[in-house]
């Protein structure tokens, strides 16, 4: 489930109602006339309208402006920080991960306005976890999902922890496959999964590509070598569980039946006999195979 599910649409004041809004022209300027106004109701007018069209940076510049200017009105202070939620949730929205950084700006300045807002605090628990789950510093994104957590301590648990950045590794590494330079990609995955073990999408693309090697082998002849390549397919699977996933076991019988015959095929009947016994201690039965063994 992504985060944003969870985004809470209630702001600290009821000034922002409906759904997201068409993100509205920024104001280029604040009109000299409205700020040198000697009372702060034009300012505050023109800050209502600027947030009942959805310009929410153009209300948080006219409701700070007039806060600035009578700093005891809490109804100014309040809105301010609505305006700040608004245009947090609106970045979020509209610029998908790439504004995270500056909606967690914007709700960190509502929260200096309102410390310790429940609303404030999950929405920005929620900015926090998203930008973890982008963030190629893993490091950084411990650091954000930890404050997340602190925030809100339900969400990071609803929300499975990303590394970003092996992931980045991984589509590197399947592009590579992807074109066909399988050892190649088998390098890079092999090299993750030594940084990384427990990483078990590279560990099940390095079972597929490896798959994919032995077929390609055995179709030109170097069986031996394809029988090779499938105990590495056969290891990377077995080290995954393949059990508890349908999709998974079937991947993996297919591997074992596979290097069965390209054992066969290579005329090497006592590694075939020994991968057919492993086959059946992993609890696949393949009578074809066994009746073809000398």
């Amino acid at each position: 489930m992504r985060p944003g599910m969870l985004w809470s649409g209630a702001l600290v004041l009821g000034c922002v109602t409906g759904g997201a809004p068409e993100p509205a022209p920024a104001a280029s300027s604040v009109p000299t006339s409205v700020l040198e106004s000697p009372t702060v109701g034009p300012i505050v007018a023109r800050a209502e309208t600027a947030m009942s069209r959805g310009d929410f940076g153009a209300a948080i510049e006219f409701y700070r402006a007039a806060y600035e200017r009578t700093p005891w009105n809490t109804r100014l202070r309040d809105a301010l920080a609505a305006a700040h939620a608004a245009r947090a949730g609106q970045l979020r929205a509209l610029g998908q991960f790439r504004d995270l950084a500056q909606a967690e700006q914007e709700l960190r300045a509502g929260l200096e306005l309102l410390p310790g807002d429940p609303v404030l605090e999950a929405n920005l628990a929620v900015v926090l976890v998203e930008h973890s789950s982008v963030e190629l510093d893993p490091v950084r994104a411990r650091e954000l999902r930890a404050e997340a957590e602190a925030l809100d301590p339900a969400l990071p648990g609803l929300v499975p922890a990303r590394r970003a950045d092996l992931e980045r590794r991984l589509d590197l590494a399947f592009e590579l496959i992807d074109r066909g330079q399988l050892d190649a990609g088998i390098q890079r995955m092999r090299m993750l999964l030594q940084a990384e073990p427990g990483f078990a999408p590279a560990r099940r693309l390095l079972a597929r590509a490896e798959v994919r090697r032995g077929t390609a082998l055995h179709a030109s002849g170097r069986y031996a070598e394809a029988a090779a390549a499938r105990e590495s397919a056969v290891e990377a699977y077995g080290r995954l569980e393949p059990g508890a996933d349908p999709e998974l076991q079937a991947e993996f019988a297919a591997a074992q039946r596979s290097r069965v015959v390209a054992w066969l095929d290579a005329g090497r009947p006592d590694r075939a006999r020994q991968a057919l016994a492993e086959a059946e201690q992993a609890g696949l039965r393949f009578p074809a195979l066994r009746g073809a063994l000398p």
